[in-house]
């Protein structure tokens, strides 16, 4: 009978298991080690951070080249989960602006990931970005 209690046990916990990976590997999470191709005929960026916003933090955007690009939207989703403190992501939109795609150009995408009140930098990330006219 104890033996039967466990192997259910085991069943939900990999079962569990098997549900939250699946759910984490639908969220594919920019990598600022790869540079981001931007053509003419797409010219959107979407930058996709692990985030957390019960922790105070959040991603703020410090730099970028305006006469390139142009920022689109910005919003956080947090996971479905019934977790409390569960983190999500935020999902950062750009749109290359015409002129980036006069010559191919290379330029850079900076974010903060830092809570507002503090006066120490947090954590910073640059992606670069690559246009082509093709």
């Amino acid at each position: 009978m104890e033996t039967n209690k466990i192997k259910i046990l085991l069943c939900g916990l990999f079962l569990s298991l098997f549900i939250i990976s699946n759910a984490m590997a639908a969220i594919k999470i920019t990598d600022p080690n790869k540079p981001i191709m931007v053509n003419k005929s797409n010219p959107i960026i979407t930058i996709t951070v692990q985030s957390n916003r019960t922790t105070g933090f959040m991603w703020f955007l410090t730099n970028y080249d305006s006469e390139l690009i142009q920022p689109m939207a910005h919003k956080y989703v947090a996971k479905k989960t019934k977790l409390v403190g569960a983190g999500g992501y935020e999902i950062w939109t750009f749109k290359v602006k015409k002129t980036g795609f006069v010559a191919p150009q290379i330029s850079n995408i900076t974010l903060q990931y830092n809570r507002p009140w503090e006066m120490q930098p947090g954590k910073s990330v640059s992606y670069k970005i690559v246009t082509a006219d093709s």
